[in-house]
């Protein structure tokens, strides 16, 4: 079977209006479906269920040869249901800036840490303000760097409504911006998503000073209620300055972490809250289970400085962009993945070798993805 045609899903498609059962489409998605397509968001959280269901719905067990691609999606847990192939779009894009930017790779040396962790929140997510919350309940006499955007109104109640958190819901960290007249945000109607990454790696020079006296970031990621984990700039940020990660509400995120080739310094990590279906426990278990080192920059400072090669290595990964997809697309069945390339007509066969041209990898390192 060919596809006949490519639909390409945006945050303005309608999904509902969309036939996901016809099997000569091919349904590409350069986003999360979007959650309004959850009635309800604590439902859709206790339940399990999350905003993919209403897709898997239509095309769950309808046709075989129908293929869905998710080009920021890791790993979410519907999708041996259907013929699913995911491509590492974003964090892919912020990679490729370092190489159009010219920026020179960074050198480890050892540190004396004088903060405990770098936390920086832009937009209002619902496990920004658990972390704020639990930050200013639990951690605010700790020395940290932080930009945060003020909590709306009931969303952390809305959120522990139904959860056995012991949380004092009115105690948030207060709003804070960095570099305001620095920063950089994406303006409606950019021409294309590439403005978008680039202001987001302007962003970092602003703020690189932020990581310096650390070697801890709490990373918030942009996925919550989804059993999913998407990786952005946001983490390579942290590891380009040497630092180790805890992913809040990153659902498997450091088992996908770890299959793209990084360090996710598991040793004195406690990565075990990655497993929670509940994505509020998981959030909150990602700091509760690692308060030992978010509390001691002395140990801190002592495993970074006996650690320095491990550090580096993720930094070397970031500007190996090749690897890094290599890494991607084995995170997909290869079989899945042959079959895609077998059955799929022009333009669409070309797809994936057409996502390796796209971030200008060299001539020379180019080759197919499968023989």
């Amino acid at each position: 079977m060919m596809f006949d045609n490519i639909i390409e899903v945006t945050a303005e498609t309608d999904l509902e209006s969309l036939d996901l059962t016809k099997s000569n489409f091919l349904y590409v998605f350069d986003h999360i479906p979007p959650l309004p397509l959850c009635p309800n968001h604590i439902e859709a959280m206790l339940s399990g269920k999350t905003s993919f269901d209403h897709i898997f719905d239509y095309a769950k067990n309808e046709n075989p040869e129908l293929f869905f691609i998710f080009e920021d999606c890791l790993g979410f847990e519907n999708k041996d249901n259907l013929n699913f192939i995911f491509l590492n779009n974003i964090f892919i894009w912020a990679v490729s800036d370092l190489l159009y930017f010219n920026f020179a790779k960074p050198q480890l040396t050892k540190k004396i840490l004088n903060k405990n962790f770098t936390f920086l929140s832009n937009n209002r997510r619902p496990h920004r303000a658990l972390i704020s919350c639990w930050i200013e309940n639990f951690a605010k006499d700790l020395d940290f760097n932080y930009s945060s955007l003020a909590v709306v109104p009931n969303m952390l109640e809305e959120l522990t409504l139904h959860n056995s958190a012991t949380l004092d819901t009115t105690k948030t960290l207060k709003e804070k911006f960095l570099f305001t007249s620095n920063c950089l945000q994406s303006k409606p109607g950019d021409p294309s998503n590439r403005i978008r990454y680039r202001n987001n790696f302007q962003n970092f020079l602003n703020t690189r000073v932020l990581y310096e006296n650390t070697a801890l970031s709490i990373v918030s990621e942009s996925i919550f209620y989804e059993n999913s984990f998407m990786l952005t700039e946001k983490s390579l940020n942290a590891w380009l300055e040497g630092h180790m990660i805890i992913w809040p509400a990153g659902w498997k995120s450091a088992h996908y972490v770890k299959e793209l080739g990084f360090d996710v310094f598991d040793d004195i990590l406690d990565h075990s809250y990655q497993h929670i279906d509940n994505p509020v426990d998981r959030t909150l278990q990602a700091l509760e289970l690692n308060k030992n080192i978010i509390f001691n920059k002395s140990l801190q400072e002592q495993f970074y400085n006996d650690n320095i090669e491990r550090f580096q290595h993720n930094i070397d990964l970031c500007y190996s962009i090749d690897t890094l997809v290599d890494n991607s697309l084995k995170l997909n069945d290869p079989l899945l993945l042959q079959k895609f390339i077998n059955t799929c007509s022009k333009p669409s066969k070309n797809l994936i070798n057409a996502y390796r041209e796209k971030f200008n990898f060299p001539k020379t390192t180019y080759r197919p993805v499968l023989s």
